[in-house]
């Protein structure tokens, strides 16, 4: 059998599309409805949510989200466990109310928790204030040279 399967893979998701070749589209990005050959969607069995505990029995579930900020609501922990959020890991991810760092965790953000309750998960990236601090000198100087330079020419 000539035929080949290509495995496309998501978070949630295996999407298997079956032919011996891919439109020449496929170097780039494609719909499936742009597909003229069967394709197969399988669950990722390695998804396990947007937000969940590591290794505990317990329960979570996202409350509210916005781009660098997610509240979720914790129920059932039972000792010490991870709670995961299904993010990129980068440095600057860390704890709203305790202010403790976010770990590492398969590439994916975690905090240690030992109880239930609502955890903040909030991400600032390191090196803003930096940035906005030289910003700010950036335009103050260049307000300054325009403004000087405009003097110069009164005084001429």
């Amino acid at each position: 059998n000539d035929e080949t399967s290509y495995l496309l893979q998501t978070s949630e998701f295996f999407i298997i599309i079956q032919d011996t070749t891919l439109p020449d589209k496929a170097s780039g990005k494609i719909t499936l409805t742009e597909l003229d050959r069967p394709f197969y969607i399988r669950p990722n069995p390695a998804y396990k949510g947007e937000v969940y505990l590591l290794e505990g029995p317990g329960k979570a579930e996202v409350i509210d989200w916005s781009p660098n900020e997610v509240t979720v609501q914790v129920n059932g922990v039972q000792g010490e466990d991870v709670l995961v959020l299904n993010q990129n890991y980068f440095k600057g991810w860390y704890e709203k109310h305790s202010g403790i760092d976010a770990i590492d965790i398969e590439h994916k953000v975690g905090i240690r928790v030992n109880k239930g309750g609502v955890y903040v998960f909030k991400y600032y990236a390191p090196g803003f204030n930096l940035g906005l601090i030289l910003t700010i000198i950036t335009i103050l100087f260049l307000i300054v040279a325009v403004r000087f330079k405009w003097f110069l020419k009164i005084l001429r």
